[in-house]
């Protein structure tokens, strides 16, 4: 019996990204006659960029018309449980792609595909055959062992013309399901469902005129989670927070469904992009969207390309190690996004698909770009991590002071408070603080109350007065409107204590600011 059948690529462990998509062998002979699949007349198979179905209008569909022939094959091979009606969509797309190109769609593809028919994850486990005719091929699936049927699975079956079938089979995930269909349009709409599986924080995004932002999402301790999606959310992404990483579960692209795709080019090109065209490819984006471009921080490609090989094997912890500047510091900043692709323009474009790749790439918080590879075991194409990284410059303190000073009086001018003056006294005491508690020499949790006894002691102030203290990544909104002392009309007198670098406990960078505010300074500080 000929069979032409996909190979069997293993997701990367942890869900992290998608499996490469790859096909091999010949097409089978025709020995057989026609068969009645169930379709009358046979639907031609798609031409490249084109659909083979009419898909599902909207996202979490309850309904899909099976085959006669599928329902046989499912009744055939004792599958228990019914998948979502867009995986069965997708499983008869992926069919007639099958069909036509002799092998797994790549990426991109299998991503419009799924867009078409309303799915909102990755499948796993994609196993496809064309086979003579419908005996042959129910004979050869009952040589695969029941594991490959085990878990919900939708199968789809794409007839040929001239009598050949081509069979396809693909996993759920099966970590969330839908209570209801969400609409492809972008007035504000409910999501509601129930997590079924899956480790890691639940968290909602969303990517409208405003950019990637997480919105709020209630979930139960039992996993039924509801959330209010935003009029003009395009895009809304639910993603698992592990580690460093967001892994995304789910994404609804709410625009109106497609009604082709762009195909792959007849010569794919080979795997082995380089760094320099997904960064060059990133930057594009990037100008487009009014912001600098990435500068490659070549030295840790290296680290980050052994970390996706061990991903691979199962073998990572979901951060990777040793993501220090040239100091040996953490980075202040540091996002990581994982894509796959047959080359680097596809890559990018699915990276940016996500909101949470998006924030990850696209945003003016970030400074230089890490990018580690893996090409797929078998078939062109290949895995990406991205680590977009910003390095810890500390301002001198009178600088950092000036710069503060000038942002808190600019806060209280918009809320009708009169500006704060400099002391020079109080300024003394703040940084004298700050340093110390950058240095390990003073616990942070003790700053204020000695900040209070040394104003007190000395006689510094007279009348009213307050301290307080908080640590942050930037100097740029610092912030001052969430301290009530500093904001406070009662005060009009301040002293202000920066210093940067890392914290004691090797956290990643950041200045400690320490202020002291008073009604009235002593005379002779007038």
């Amino acid at each position: 019996m000929p069979i032409h059948r996909s190979s069997r690529t293993a997701l990367i462990a942890a869900g992290l990204t998608a499996a490469g998509l790859v096909g091999c062998g010949s097409r089978p002979a025709n020995t057989g006659g026609p068969t009645d699949p169930g379709q009358a007349p046979i639907r031609p198979l798609p031409a490249a960029g084109a659909f083979y179905t009419d898909g599902l209008a909207d996202y979490g569909a309850t309904a899909w018309a099976v085959t006669p022939l599928e329902t046989a094959l499912a009744r055939d091979l004792a599958l228990a449980l019914s998948p979502p009606p867009a995986l069965s969509c997708l499983a008869r797309e992926y069919a007639a792609r099958f069909a036509v190109d002799g092998a797994d769609p790549d990426p991109g593809t299998v991503a419009a595909l799924a867009r078409h028919c309303g799915y909102w994850t990755t499948p796993r486990g994609p196993y496809s055959v064309t086979a003579p005719d419908d005996a042959a091929l129910t004979a050869h699936l009952r040589t695969l062992p029941p594991s490959t049927f085990e878990g919900t699975v939708a199968l789809g079956v794409a007839p040929h013309p001239d009598g050949k079938l081509t069979f396809t089979l693909l996993r759920d995930p099966g970590e969330l399901r839908l209570a209801g269909a969400v609409a492809r349009s972008t007035t504000a709409a409910a999501l509601d469902g129930r997590l079924v599986r899956g480790d890691g924080a639940l968290e909602l995004w969303v990517d409208d005129r405003d950019g990637p932002r997480r919105i709020e999402i209630a979930v139960s301790p039992v996993g039924a989670f509801d959330a209010a999606i935003p009029a003009g959310a395009e895009r809304v992404e639910l993603a698992r927070k592990q580690g460093r990483f967001r892994r995304t579960v789910a994404l609804f692209d709410r625009r109106a469904r497609p009604e082709s795709y762009a195909p792959p080019p007849a010569e794919r090109p080979a795997s082995e992009q380089t760094a320099e065209r997904l960064i060059a490819g990133i930057n594009t984006r990037r100008t487009a969207a009014g912001l600098d471009p990435l500068t490659h921080e070549a030295r840790l490609d290296p680290v980050l390309d052994d970390w996706l090989h061990r991903v691979a094997e199962r073998n990572a912890d979901d951060s990777p190690p040793g993501m220090l500047d040239e100091r040996g510091w953490p980075y202040t900043r540091l996002r990581y996004a994982i894509a796959s692709g047959r080359d680097a323009d596809q890559i990018v474009e699915l990276l940016v698909e996500a909101p949470t790749g998006r924030r990850a790439v696209l945003t003016d918080e970030v400074g230089r770009i890490a990018v580690g590879l893996r090409p797929f075991a078998k078939g062109r194409g290949f895995d990406a991590v991205f680590a977009a990284v910003q390095a810890f410059v500390a301002t001198p303190p009178t600088e950092a002071r000036a710069a503060l000073l000038t942002q808190l009086n600019a806060e209280r001018s918009g809320d009708g408070t009169a500006p704060l003056k400099a002391s020079a006294a109080l300024d003394s005491v703040a940084q004298r603080l700050a340093e110390d508690a950058l240095a390990g020499r003073r616990a942070w949790d003790t700053v204020v109350a000695t900040a209070m006894g040394t104003v007190r002691e000395q006689k510094l102030v007279q009348g009213a007065f307050a301290a307080g203290a908080f640590p942050a990544p930037s100097l740029e909104g610092a912030p001052f409107s969430q301290e009530p002392n500093a904001m406070s009309p009662a005060v009009g007198h301040i002293g202000i204590g920066v210093a940067g670098g890392p914290l004691p406990d090797g956290g990643a960078p950041r200045y400690l600011v320490v202020y002291i505010v008073a009604e009235t300074i002593n005379a002779h500080e007038i």
